[in-house]
């Protein structure tokens, strides 16, 4: 079957596999069979209304010609299953030799399957393409494109609201994002996603959605948030712990890393367990030596992204300090994101202070002497 996505990144390939790069590379005819699949009603098109869609600038041999063109090379790149006539003057897709992204993703939203559609959904209709001389074919674009885009943004929004009423906020505020995203000056989807956010304690991740959308605003309409979002940033700020901060779920990482990593690592058991990523202990299969491999908790990686943790890792890559670890690995394995340290043993300053809770003054002051020149070094 040919595959034809439209969504992102442009993709054409035929029944064989084949990437029709020739087809891709001539605009109209692209135009033409990007109609012809995403055009509603689906099914057969007149051909009048075609050469007034794509040759308006042709009187109306020359247009007809062109049209009957366009048609013989797309049945020569696409198989002659690909196209249907009725009668002379009409010609459509044969949906069940060409599969179309935009088709499945309207099929998805009308049946409720709102999750696969926004799988689909990887980006804007044909975005950023353009015929010249077209302006019909140009105006059911854009059109076509903002149904779309509305489409993809009411999904996420319901899922949104799904998620809520099931008391899954973290799936809630993974949906926010996606929605966010859709419709980056909705302010009312940021207030939402901030209160999510804020809920799963993490206000670092209020304040990044709120940045960026006032940086926004103001490049695009020289505007500021509504008093009620700079309301409630002020309060998501101030607040000391994020109020009805929920626990994620424990997830058992060790069995998974070990399996992901058996190749390159011997991962031995648990060091140390946080909010946003767990510590392991493992040994180098190549190095012959031991390694902490931090890995980040997937869960929480459904809530922001990974991109902090990759910042981290990017970070931590261009540090040589005798104060700070240094990394050994990075990746991702099994979709966990991961990066690799010296292990380092001794007790950690938590547990001295556990155990001592007042250092002595030489002690105190070296430590901080350490910690402040590794920051100051980082930064």
């Amino acid at each position: 079957m040919v595959e034809f996505r439209m969504f992102g990144a442009l993709s054409l390939t035929t029944d064989g596999g084949r990437d029709a790069r020739s087809l891709v590379t001539q605009p109209r005819r692209l135009a033409l069979l990007a109609y012809l699949a995403a055009a509603r009603p689906r099914g057969t098109h007149r051909r009048d209304s075609l050469l007034a869609l794509f040759w308006p600038e042709l009187d109306q041999p020359r247009a007809r010609a062109a049209l009957r063109q366009s048609l013989y090379v797309l049945r020569e790149v696409l198989g002659p299953a690909a196209l249907v006539s009725q009668g002379n003057e009409e010609v459509g897709l044969n949906f069940g030799a060409v599969r179309c992204d935009v088709v499945d993703f309207d099929r998805s939203i009308e049946s409720g399957q709102l999750s696969e559609a926004l799988d689909l959904y990887r980006g804007h209709l044909l975005e950023g393409f353009f015929i010249s001389d077209a302006p019909e074919f140009e105006h059911w674009l854009e059109t076509e494109r903002a149904r779309l885009r509305e489409a993809a943004s009411a999904a996420a929004r319901t899922l949104v609201e799904q998620c809520v009423a099931g008391g899954d906020f973290t799936a809630a505020a993974q949906w926010a994002r996606r929605a966010a995203r859709l419709a980056p000056l909705d302010e009312t989807l940021l207030r939402q996603l901030i209160g999510l956010l804020d809920r799963l304690g993490d206000r670092a991740g209020a304040v990044v959605a709120y940045e960026d959308f006032a940086k926004r605003l103001a490049q695009e309409y020289e505007a500021q948030p509504a008093a009620e979002t700079q309301a409630l940033m002020t309060a998501v700020r101030a607040r000391e712990t994020a109020a009805g901060t929920v626990q994620l779920p424990r997830v058992e990482l060790l069995p998974r890393l070990q399996a992901a990593l058996a190749d390159r690592y011997r991962v031995e058991r648990e060091l140390a367990r946080g909010r946003a990523a767990t510590v392991c202990l493992a040994h180098d299969l190549k190095h012959d030596r031991p390694v902490a491999i931090k890995v980040l908790h997937p869960e929480l990686a459904a809530v922001v992204g990974g991109e902090r943790f990759l910042r981290e890792i990017q970070i931590a890559a261009r540090l040589h300090h005798p104060q700070i670890v240094p990394l050994h690995d990075s990746g991702e394995a099994d979709g966990l994101l991961y990066f690799v340290m010296p292990y380092v043993q001794g007790e950690s300053l938590r547990d001295r202070l556990a155990r001592e809770p007042q250092l002595p003054v030489a002690d105190a002051v070296r430590i901080a002497v350490d910690v402040a020149g590794a920051l100051g070094y980082a930064h």
